[in-house]
């Protein structure tokens, strides 16, 4: 919770890719620390290190990583027509608001505010994850981007709920700015050496 607000931490991790297949379930090594998880095991730890997010979900038609997604995290069973090529990140978000409705967790509106955590960002920090939920309860959304120009570099999204479910938009969002060295986005298998 932060400044009176809810926060809900949505983990999309669909078991499809074709650049690189079970992405999401691969392991990556952090070439600092030495740690090693799969990518959705970096976002769940990512998730669950930051102070002020309440309930962790995890949306995926992968048995593997709904079951690796145990209590208190929410495993959210996602529909194979959202887990296509052509399935959009709005459409996933609110298949995943309204299961958790249905499975009498929340209500709606499920929290004040959304926090989508791509897998792909496995060198994120739950502090890049603060970062914008502190800049979101101040304005209406928050994104984390690379450089002084806003280029994004999908590691964190954060939205008021109720204006989520009726536009999810970045375009005017503000941006907490990560070094480059951290904005990694896995894409290809040889992204996993980088």
């Amino acid at each position: 919770m932060i400044s009176g607000k809810s926060v809900l931490a949505l983990i999309p991790a669909r078991e499809g890719s074709k650049r690189c297949p079970e992405k999401n379930w691969t392991i990556y090594t952090n070439k600092i620390t030495g740690e090693a998880h799969p990518l959705i095991g970096w976002a769940i730890k990512h998730a669950a290190g930051s102070k002020y997010i309440d309930t962790i979900a995890v949306s995926s038609d992968s048995e593997i990583i709904l079951n690796y997604a145990r209590p208190p995290i929410i495993a959210i069973r996602r529909p194979a027509h959202l887990a296509s090529d052509h399935a959009t990140s709005e459409a996933v978000i609110v298949h995943a608001l309204y299961s958790l409705t249905s499975l009498g967790e929340l209500t709606i509106p499920p929290h004040d505010l959304l926090v989508l955590l791509q897998p792909t960002s496995p060198l994120r920090e739950s502090a890049d994850i603060d970062a914008c939920l502190e800049i979101a309860v101040q304005s209406s959304q928050a994104v984390t981007s690379t450089d002084p120009q806003h280029r994004l570099n999908g590691a964190v999204y954060v939205h008021h709920t109720t204006k989520f479910l009726s536009s999810l938009r970045f375009g005017g969002a503000l941006h907490h700015l990560m070094p480059l060295e951290r904005s990694l986005d896995i894409d290809q298998p040889q992204d996993f050496a980088l």
